[in-house]
């Protein structure tokens, strides 16, 4: 009996040993609690705040408070939190009087990822982790409690559009999606269906050089980003034209699509526009006096492509 004894003594010693070489492991890994003791406050102080479905652009309030509730002041603590910034925003709100507690928001910058977030209080360090969901790129799928349902972009990411061109997005959905601009500079022009594919067309209207996000669903994140580029075009007039005053002088510009066209001061006047197949006419006219100057602008160029002069 007395061996036996022995044996299980030698075996719980070991089983100690184990788990304080464990815990010393731990520890070197860089592993913190999310709750602790402080001297001079009775409650456990815990980080709070998380939320079942975290993705990427959410943010969430945490706060470093007392199990004690408002029994507690903790304004006499000193908290600092800290996180990874490629992976997290992080903006410290200071001590809630109203709340009684230490707050700070968090962004999450990155998705597919377990983000760790510290509140070290007094010299002891917190740590919550964070499980932040995988982009999808706009494809949601089913829910037990409502059905199957999806939603997917044929494109995502940052893509261009020359100006006054359109483009379409194929969204394959399971029912009708909102698909919407999130500046002026794209319109929305049509929505056509196939079956489970939805085409939804914007035109940009913007300037060369504008962005412009696309949200589908209300999301948070654009599903794709597109940004205005020039459209090659050939103007049949350059340098300086002299026009005698009252009359009319007219631009031909060829391009693969209708350009922008104006004229950069008040001393020549826009009249008309018409176009034959890729040629496009614009008119202005000569109300300044003698002297006076003005550039002719297209597809909203910095530089003029021809100065018109009155004569």
């Amino acid at each position: 009996m007395k061996r036996h004894f022995r044996i299980l003594c030698i075996i719980l010693a070991a089983l100690v040993v184990l788990g304080t070489v464990l815990t010393t492991s731990a520890s070197a890994a860089g592993k913190y609690d999310s709750d602790t003791s402080i001297s001079g406050y009775k409650g456990r102080i815990v980080m709070r705040g998380g939320a079942a479905i975290i993705q990427r652009g959410d943010t969430l309030l945490l706060a470093v408070g007392s199990s004690e509730g408002h029994a507690e002041d903790l304004s006499k603590l000193k908290v600092t939190w800290s996180a990874d910034p490629s992976e997290v925003k992080l903006t410290d709100k200071g001590f809630s009087k109203g709340n009684d507690d230490w707050e700070a928001d968090i962004t999450f910058l990155k998705g597919g990822v377990t983000v760790p977030v510290y509140a070290t209080v007094n010299g002891v360090t917190l740590e919550s982790d964070f499980e932040v969901w995988a982009d999808n790129n706009g494809l949601g799928y089913s829910n037990d409690n409502f059905g199957v349902w999806y939603r997917k972009s044929d494109t995502t990411g940052n893509f261009t559009v020359p100006f006054n061109r359109s483009y379409t997005f194929k969204i394959t959905a399971s029912s009708a999606p909102s698909l919407v601009a999130g500046s002026r500079s794209f319109k929305y022009v049509s929505t056509k269906k196939s079956g489970n594919d939805y085409f939804i067309k914007f035109q940009a209207t913007g300037r060369v050089g504008d962005g412009c996000g696309f949200y589908l669903d209300t999301g948070k994140l654009p599903v794709a980003v597109a940004t205005i580029t020039t459209v090659p075009f050939k103007s049949d007039t350059t340098g300086t034209v002299s026009v005698m005053k009252n009359k009319n002088y007219q631009f031909m510009i060829t391009s693969a699509s209708r350009p922008y066209f104006a004229i950069g001061s008040s001393a020549f006047r826009f009249v008309s526009s018409s176009s034959s197949g890729n040629r496009y006419f614009f008119k202005a006219k000569a109300v300044g006096n003698p002297g006076q100057a003005s550039g002719a602008y297209v597809n909203y160029s910095e530089k003029p492509v021809a100065v018109l002069k009155v004569a």
